[in-house]
């Protein structure tokens, strides 16, 4: 299935509108599948009575992580969580 993100980068490509039909042939996917993204993209996008679609704010794209920066992040947020649950453990215990 394509991503809103992955749809976005493809329309971050092209200078101006770009067919809903040429851009389903070009990811391989289902017209209906990009329409759905298009919803959840909402005003990042707009399309004109061809059926043509273009993005239309300034768009910042996260920073992708790679394998390793993922597990580290999920431990660091796995350790937070960790450190706050202990804490209400112990203000409930003395409190």
């Amino acid at each position: 299935m394509i991503s809103s993100e992955l749809l976005l980068v493809q329309l971050a490509k092209v200078d101006d509108y770009i067919c809903i039909v040429e851009l389903a042939m070009s990811l391989k996917a289902p017209v209906s599948h990009l329409r759905q993204r298009f919803k959840e993209l909402g005003d990042r996008v707009e399309h004109n009575d061809r059926d043509e679609w273009r993005v239309v704010k300034n768009i910042v794209f996260d920073n992708v992580l790679s394998k390793a920066e993922q597990e580290e992040r999920d431990s660091l947020e796995s350790t937070v969580e960790q450190a706050f649950l202990w804490q209400e453990r112990v203000l409930n215990y003395y409190g």
